[in-house]
């Protein structure tokens, strides 16, 4: 399918990417131009629509806005909660070792 995945974070930069995407879908054609909230159908597996996209597109265009690093939402405490249980997990080897 090939095209141009465009990636955001909600609530950081989701305006911009927007913009880019209707400015990419323009040149390119809407075919070409993955934006979320345009491209996923209705009652579609939404991952697994954005896992196959992001596979089968050429390019990766990631919009970073102001907040990119600071912002929390479900998934960003879910990271923290892994990553955390990653640490432990590997300071537990490391003194049995």
């Amino acid at each position: 399918m090939g095209g141009v995945f465009v990636n955001y974070r909600t609530r950081d930069g989701d305006w911009a990417a927007d913009l880019l995407a209707r400015a990419l879908s323009e040149r390119f054609g809407v075919s070409n131009v993955f934006f979320d909230n345009r491209s996923i159908p209705v009652g579609s597996d939404f991952p697994d629509q954005i896992l196959r996209r992001l596979r089968d597109s050429d390019v990766l265009l990631v919009v970073v806005g102001p907040r990119w690093l600071t912002i929390e939402d479900e998934a960003c405490a879910a990271r923290k909660v892994i990553a955390a249980g990653r640490a432990r997990h590997h300071r537990l080897g490391t003194m049995a070792r």
